[in-house]
C-alpha cells in the first residue's frame, strides 16, 4: 500500500456506516474506532489526517476529541499558539496508532 492509495483499503470507505467516521455521538465513535482496529490503512489514515492539520472525525482509531485533547496545551493568554504539534506528539500518537 502506498501512501497516496490507503484509502481503497481503509474500512471506512467501504463501510455501510462510514458517516460513523464523522459523527460526534459517542456509539458512532465507538463503532468507527472498532472498525479502524481491524484496518490495515490506519498509519496512513492518521498521518494524513496530521499532516493535512484538518483533523475530524475518527482517523487511524483516535476521536477528533482525543486528539484535539492531547495536543491542547494550557493557556497563559489566548493566542493561536495554544496548540502543539511535535514531534514527541506525533511519536505518542503512533504508538496507539501502531
Amino acid at each position: 500500500m502506498s501512501p497516496s492509495n490507503w484509502r481503497q483499503f481503509a474500512v471506512c470507505t467501504s463501510d455501510s456506516k462510514s458517516s460513523a467516521w464523522f459523527s460526534f455521538k459517542k456509539e458512532d465513535i465507538d463503532y468507527a474506532k472498532n472498525g479502524c482496529a481491524k484496518c490495515t490503512a490506519r498509519i496512513p489514515c492518521f498521518l494524513n489526517a496530521w499532516e493535512s492539520e484538518e483533523y475530524c472525525g475518527v482517523n487511524g482509531g483516535i476521536s477528533e476529541f482525543e486528539f484535539l485533547l492531547s495536543t491542547w496545551k494550557e493557556a497563559k493568554k489566548v493566542t493561536d499558539e495554544n496548540w502543539k504539534r511535535s514531534d514527541k506528539d506525533l511519536q505518542k500518537f503512533m504508538r496507539r496508532v501502531s
